[in-house]
């Protein structure tokens, strides 16, 4: 599939826009293709993207993303997590395992990789690549080289730092945000999720048990919650008034909500925006 997108050119029309920035190569949408759940999803979404992008000249500029290394990794995930699924010989024996991913008949619970997350070939890359597309984006941000940092293929918020989960294998999103944090001063930084599920493994990443310092992130997380549906979290009800923790929030939402939900609990979020001041 054709997903050519030309990047913006400097000129007098776009000097006064944005700076976009929109993280995408060849290989990224190969391995991110991949996923079992949601096979050539990707390739198709960039290939909407690119033929909005020729209707519409000048908008964007092309990054293309760098794969994330092992230690990008171990910014947030625990080694043996990622020396499994990088496809570490030495460490899937620990779990029992043997040869490629993708022969893998006894895998784990401990690391998650079964059910929704069952390995695949071509994993190592796909983390490798999702992590390092995020990232990439972040940078993009913290050097400074953009305004707005698209990147569609992560976003995967349900990886938690030793486990896969809900279709997630890697916390793109904690990275990101942990390479915006290297900012100095360092910034504030505010994460808001519009995804049907609960932020589960994000917000929890940063969930403040301090009462000494001032967070340096907030999360905030609008879904759909109700008893059994996907993820069950001590934290995807309705924040109280109360709480211990204003810098985790979470705004749980009925079924049927619609464009004019969003309108009308948007003047919240502005406030939530105004107070934190990111």
């Amino acid at each position: 599939m054709d997903t050519t997108m030309e990047n913006a050119s400097p000129d007098d029309s776009t000097s006064t826009r944005n700076r976009v920035a929109y993280v995408v190569s060849e290989d990224l949408v190969k391995v991110a293709s991949l996923l079992p759940s949601n096979r050539f999803r990707s390739a198709l979404v960039h290939q909407l993207v690119a033929a909005f992008a020729r209707e519409r000249p000048g908008w964007i500029r092309i990054i293309r993303p760098t794969a994330a290394t092992a230690k990008d990794l171990l910014m947030y995930h625990d080694t043996e997590y990622v020396d499994f699924v990088l496809g570490n010989a030495t460490q899937a024996s620990r779990f029992g395992v043997q040869g490629d991913l993708q022969d893998t008949r006894s895998i784990s619970a401990e690391l998650g990789l079964e059910d929704d997350c069952p390995p695949f070939k071509g994993l190592p890359a796909y983390v490798r690549m999702i992590a390092g597309a995020s990232m990439t984006a972040a940078r993009s941000l913290r050097d400074n080289e953009s305004d707005v940092a698209i990147c569609w293929d992560g976003g995967r918020h349900h990886a938690r730092k030793s486990r896969a989960s809900g279709f997630c294998y890697v916390a793109d999103c904690v990275l990101a945000i942990l390479v915006l944090k290297k900012i100095n001063p360092r910034p504030k930084i505010m994460y808001i999720d519009l995804d049907l599920h609960f932020s589960d493994a994000v917000s929890e990443a940063f969930v403040s048990t301090s009462t000494s310092t001032q967070p340096t992130v907030l999360t905030l997380s609008i879904h759909h919650a109700t008893r059994g549906f996907f993820p069950a979290s001590e934290l995807s009800g309705l924040t109280p008034t109360d709480t211990a923790d204003p810098f985790t929030i979470s705004i749980p939402l009925e079924r049927g909500a619609s464009a004019k939900t969003y309108a009308h609990i948007w003047e919240s979020m502005e406030e939530v925006k105004t107070a934190f001041n990111p």
